[in-house]
């Protein structure tokens, strides 16, 4: 029994596209499946870098030399807030915030998130106001958040809420 290369082609152009992706792997992790994850989501995660050009080359002529019928799903990686950020916002700007309003933490929260994270969306022919919260944020968008909450305390009411420390432990931010 002989075999053709015709026949191997497409495979040794699968198993060129796998190798360029092991290749420009930056990160592997194993996923881990919740409420919110279909039953049909794979198993492990590869986040490629996409910012270099030869990632982009590489990938792209890896896909280009493929035959047949493949599904490739491709899912931008969002940043989310991390446990430090949350620790600031919740163990200590939440807390300063509500002694100055006097407002418990719950509260506080939802009129920092008012005041900073709402925005106006055209539904239906009518304007409602969306109001985002933290865990909407990537981390950039958290540390602006913070930034403008700190400028309006200290606007409004004088005091200065310190930066978050990076030299302290997530765990003791809590």
């Amino acid at each position: 029994m002989a075999v053709h290369l015709m026949e191997i082609t497409p495979y040794i152009a699968f198993i060129r596209f796998v190798l360029v992706i092991v290749d420009i792997i930056v990160y592997i992790r194993d996923s881990k499946p919740t409420r919110n994850h279909m039953a049909s989501k794979p198993d492990r995660t590869l986040l490629l870098d996409t910012t270099r050009p030869e990632t982009r080359k590489q990938v792209f002529e890896a896909i280009r030399a493929l035959e047949g019928s493949y599904t490739i799903d491709l899912t931008r990686k969002r940043w989310r807030v991390g446990n430090g950020q949350r620790g600031y916002y919740w163990g200590y700007m939440v807390t300063e915030v509500s002694k100055l309003i006097d407002k418990d933490r719950e509260q506080t929260d939802k009129a920092l998130n008012a005041m900073f994270l709402s925005e106006p969306w055209e539904v239906a022919g009518q304007t409602v106001t969306v109001v985002r919260s933290l865990s909407d944020l990537d981390p950039a968008g958290a540390a602006q958040y913070f930034d403008e909450v700190a400028a309006w305390v200290f606007n409004t009411y004088g005091v200065r809420l310190d930066a978050p420390d990076s030299s302290k432990r997530k765990d003791q931010l809590v």
